[in-house]
């Protein structure tokens, strides 16, 4: 993140990427095959250790459907795969979302009570997977994944009859990945979160596969830590955060503690006990990167209507967080998703609504207790 004693950084032009190429350092990636380009450009000519990279580092990855049986899966060139299945019931036809996020529909058998998925993985040498499922992380590493289970209730719809319901608390599952060797461009201690998560619209349930995270562990002081905006805290006498590796995770006042307090800690005590950790000094920061894209003009004469980008929003629990052009952050909820006509998205069928990470949108707000904002109407554009 970038602060007043922080210098601007400059992105490279297309003249010096070449000359950087014929004196062998690495070029960006190329995007094919509908797989997302994952960039490994080390600015170090022109960058300060431990300040935002103008070029964040990511790796290649894909989410898709295995074509003999049909299940779930991602795949990274860095950290490896993963597929999620399901024995009784099916998965029906994807829904790319964005990079980032794959939906798929469950189709049930009946009225189970709950749902259980098996996970298969196969990991790069060097990379250590841990689960959790609220709660501490779990290093499965070794041997064979346990299954997950989520419960379901069934309840009423309005033409009479039973539709699944989620169980709050207990339909989500994150799956990391642990980098301790430095596998990607030496970068020891970079970390990838998925979620796994069940969710219903319409009456339909759905799995959700998402990227929620990209990261890297690292050593510093506080005082170095706070003057980036960054959360510490101290493992094995070491003082450690954890910064973004993607410009998408590097909104304003993101937090990795934050936003995954349930396993935070426990991943980044993992890391230092394995060495997968590097210091600051060392270390790439992604820089958020959003649109400034102006508002319609058809919006931007009507009272009450506001520029924001999209900070983070999860696609399973329909919710996330816009960043407003004055500086002010506002809750937002997947019902409050509107098309360019003004109508609901989520009462459309087949449609399910989803606010890509550093898009531009229009948004009309409401304070509610203290200083929280929500919005009421959110229109991308």
């Amino acid at each position: 993140m970038k602060t007043e004693n922080q210098t601007p950084i400059r992105p490279f032009s297309l003249a010096e990427l070449k000359t950087r190429q014929e004196q062998g350092y690495p070029h960006p990636g190329l995007v094919e095959d509908g797989m997302r380009a994952l960039e490994r450009v080390l600015n170090t000519a022109q960058e300060q250790p431990g300040q935002p990279s103008a070029e964040p580092p990511v790796e290649r990855e894909r989410f898709g459907k295995d074509t003999a049986t049909h299940n779930v899966r991602w795949q990274s060139t860095l950290f490896g795969w993963v597929t999620i299945g399901i024995d009784t019931h099916c998965f029906g036809r994807e829904i790319h979302l964005d990079q980032f996020t794959m939906v798929v529909p469950i189709e049930l058998t009946g009225q189970p009570d709950a749902i259980t998925f098996f996970i298969e993985r196969g990991l790069t040498p060097g990379i250590r997977m841990f689960r959790s499922q609220m709660n501490a992380p779990a290093d499965c590493t070794e041997g064979d994944m346990a299954s997950a289970t989520f419960p379901i209730n069934w309840i009423a719809d309005s033409q009479g009859g039973q539709m699944p319901s989620t169980v709050k608390g207990r339909r989500d599952m994150d799956l990391i990945f642990l980098d301790t060797t430095g596998v990607g461009d030496g970068r020891k201690g970079a970390m990838v979160v998925l979620e796994v998560s069940i969710t219903t619209r319409h009456g339909q349930l759905w799995l959700g596969f998402q990227r929620v995270y990209a990261g890297q562990v690292v050593r510093t002081t506080a005082e170095k830590a706070q003057s980036m905006g960054f959360a510490t805290v101290e493992a094995d006498h070491h003082r450690v955060a954890v910064v973004p590796l993607m410009p998408e995770n590097a909104y304003p006042k993101s937090s990795f503690f934050g936003n995954f307090s349930h396993l935070a800690v426990g991943i980044v005590t993992a890391a230092i006990n394995l060495e997968a950790s590097v210091p600051l000094s060392s270390c790439v920061v992604a820089r958020w990167q959003p649109s400034a894209k102006e508002l319609p003009a058809e919006l931007s004469h009507r009272e009450g209507w506001f520029g924001a980008n999209i900070c983070w929003f999860n696609a399973t629990i329909g919710c996330g967080v816009v960043y407003l052009d004055d500086g002010r952050s506002a809750f937002v909820h997947f019902k409050q998703i509107e098309g360019a006509d003004g109508a609901p998205l989520w009462k459309q069928p087949g449609v399910f609504p989803m606010l890509t990470p550093m898009t531009r949108v229009a948004v009309r707000v409401v304070q509610e207790s203290g200083t929280n904002l929500k919005a009421t109407a959110v229109r991308p554009f």
